[in-house]
Formats: structure tokens, C-alpha cells, sequence
């Protein structure tokens, strides 16, 4: 009997990849939505003031024990991060195959989200400044990097 072995090309890997980063980018991005909609006050959210708020939220949120330390971080700082990372997942999914313009484009995202949080400092900004913020927003970009140079990186190369 003759096996055959399967032979994938790096344009392949370089697919699979960026599929991977996509769907990552999809489930930071929906897991931070869901945090913030379903506990914290969507009633104060900007989005609203310009859009009626569907009925289904109307039943949200849940409002946990903010009192623990793990809840707080979850519920007020986790939404922050996980907007960020799915923003990194989804730069380097479209820019994976062109390294320096991938770490052009991670690098000036990440300053634009920084410039976002510190800005709130500002009466006329909306939104609360928050140093806890910008610890987890380091952190996300963190996690994405390693997840980049312990897992997919060993893939493409």
C-alpha cells in the first residue's frame, strides 16, 4: 500500500493562518461586546444617544459583585483589552505576509488606542481615563505578540 503524504505550501500555511487571526479577531472582539452589554450600564453608552437601543438589551445587563477584584477587572477593563487585541488579531491578518508594514501598522493602532485612553483625561473627551486601562492594554498587546512568536510564527517560517 502506497501512502501518500500531504504537502502544504507556505502560501497554504500563510491562509490557514490568517484564517486563524480572523476568527480570533471575531471572538476578542464579540467577547468584549458581550462584557460590556451584558454587565455594565449600556443605558450611558455614546451609541445610543445616535441609535435607539434595540429591545432585546432592554433585560441587560447583569450587574456581579464589583466588589471582587477578578469581576472588576473582567467587567471594567476586560472589554477595553479585548477590543485592542481583536484590532492587533486583524492587523496581522492582513498584513502578515509584510513584516515591516505589519509592525508599521501594529505599532501606529496601538498608539492611536493609547492616544484614545490617555485623551480621556479631557473633560470634552468622552469616557473615563483609567491607568488599570492602559496596564491591560499593554497586556493585550503583549498576549498578541506571543501568541504570534510562540504558535504562528513557527508555522509560516
Amino acid at each position: 500500500m502506497n501512502e501518500e503524504s500531504i504537502v502544504v505550501s507556505s502560501k497554504d500555511k500563510l491562509g490557514i493562518v490568517r484564517l486563524a487571526y480572523r476568527c480570533m479577531a471575531i471572538m476578542a472582539l464579540v467577547g468584549g461586546i458581550g462584557i460590556y452589554a451584558f454587565f455594565r450600564n449600556i443605558d450611558a453608552m455614546i451609541l445610543f444617544r445616535f441609535f435607539s437601543k434595540p429591545g432585546f438589551l432592554n433585560g441587560l445587563p447583569f450587574h456581579p459583585d464589583t466588589g471582587n477584584l477578578a469581576v472588576s477587572v473582567f467587567v471594567f477593563h476586560g472589554p477595553n483589552m479585548l477590543w485592542l487585541l481583536s484590532g492587533l488579531f486583524f492587523i496581522r491578518s492582513v498584513w502578515i505576509a509584510n513584516k515591516k508594514w505589519m509592525q508599521l501598522y501594529l505599532i501606529v493602532f496601538f498608539l492611536i488606542a493609547l492616544a484614545n485612553e490617555m485623551a480621556q483625561i479631557s473633560p470634552g473627551i468622552p469616557g473615563t481615563f483609567d491607568v488599570f486601562d492602559l496596564l491591560f492594554m499593554c497586556l493585550a498587546a503583549f498576549l498578541e505578540s506571543a501568541i504570534y512568536q510562540f504558535s504562528f510564527n513557527r508555522r509560516i517560517e
